[in-house]
C-alpha cells in the first residue's frame, strides 16, 4: 500500500534535508514524497534537487503562480499528484521516527479512516524532548476545539478515499490554525480513528516557526487565527457536535 507524503516548503534549505533524510530512513519503503515549493528564494531548489536525483520516490513541484501563496495551497496542489492509498501531510522542518509509517499503516483495518500518533516537541539545539501532545479524549471534538487535544498537520495518516469524499481539504484563506481548521472539519465527518499512544514525530521548536508568529504580534497571523475561530463558531452552532458556549469562552480568552 502506497503512502503519499505531501510537504509544502518555503525557504527551508537549512532544515529540509534532515526531514527528507528521516523519510529515507523509514522502515516502510512503499512511499512517495511530493514536495511543493511556495516560491523559496534560498537554495531549496538545489537541496531538494539532490534528493530527487538520489531517489525516484521524491518529486519536486513549484506552486503555480495562479495559485494562492501559502502552505495550504501547496498541500492541496500536492494532493493532486498523489497516487497513494494513504496521505501523510508533513512539514519541512519536522522529523519522522524511522518506524512512523510502518506503525501507522499497521493500525489500519477495513473500517479505519485515520491513524494518529503523538508528536514530541523537540529542541534540536539542546537535543531534548520538551513535552508530548495529547491525542485522545472521551469528548474529542470539544477538547480539540479548545486545545486540550492536538494532532497538528503531521500526526494523522489519512485514508485517501476518506479525503476524496470531502468538499474541501485545506482552507487556502488561512495561514494560521490551518491544521486546526482542517483536522476539525475532518472530525466533524466522524472518521474512525486508530490512536498510537507514543511519539513518532519530532516537532521542531525554533524561533522561525509559524506557530511563534502570534507571540510576535504578527497581524496577518492574528487575523488568520480569528477567521478560523469564528468560522468554527458558525460550524459548531449548525452541526451541534460540541458545546458552542465552550468554544466561545475559549475564543474570548484567546483573543484577550
Amino acid at each position: 500500500m502506497l503512502v503519499s507524503i505531501i510537504i509544502p516548503t518555503y525557504n527551508r534549505a537549512h532544515l529540509i534535508g534532515e526531514t527528507l533524510d528521516s523519510i529515507l530512513e523509514q522502515t516502510y519503503p512503499n512511499w512517495e514524497c511530493i514536495i511543493v515549493d511556495d516560491g523559496s528564494t534560498d537554495t531549496t531548489d538545489e537541496v531538494v534537487g539532490e534528493y530527487v536525483k538520489k531517489d525516484s520516490r521524491f518529486q519536486y513541484h513549484h506552486r503555480p503562480k495562479d495559485r494562492k501563496k501559502g502552505p495550504c495551497a501547496c498541500r492541496n496542489y500536492g494532493f493532486e499528484f498523489s497516487k497513494g492509498e494513504f496521505i501523510k501531510w508533513f512539514d519541512s522542518d519536522d522529523i519522522m521516527y524511522s518506524e512512523l509509517l510502518e506503525k501507522q499503516v499497521g493500525t489500519f483495518e477495513e473500517a479505519i479512516d485515520c491513524s494518529v500518533c503523538k508528536v514530541a516537541y523537540y529542541d534540536f539545539e539542546k537535543n531534548e524532548t520538551l513535552k508530548e501532545n495529547s491525542i485522545n479524549s472521551n469528548q474529542l471534538i470539544e477538547d480539540y476545539l479548545v486545545g486540550r487535544v492536538t494532532f497538528y498537520v503531521s500526526g494523522p495518516l489519512w485514508k485517501k478515499s476518506f479525503l476524496n469524499n470531502q468538499n474541501e481539504l485545506f482552507d487556502e484563506n488561512l495561514s494560521n490554525l490551518d491544521d486546526w481548521d482542517f483536522n476539525l472539519r475532518m472530525l466533524y465527518c466522524e472518521p474512525k480513528i486508530a490512536f498510537i499512544d507514543m511519539p513518532l514525530i519530532k516537532y521542531r521548536i525554533h524561533k522561525d516557526s509559524l506557530s511563534k508568529e502570534i507571540g510576535k504580534l504578527n497581524i496577518k497571523e492574528i487575523k488568520s487565527e480569528i477567521i478560523a475561530r469564528e468560522k468554527h463558531l458558525i460550524l459548531i452552532r449548525s452541526n451541534n457536535m460540541a458545546n458552542f458556549k465552550v468554544l466561545k469562552k475559549s475564543n474570548i480568552e484567546q483573543y484577550r
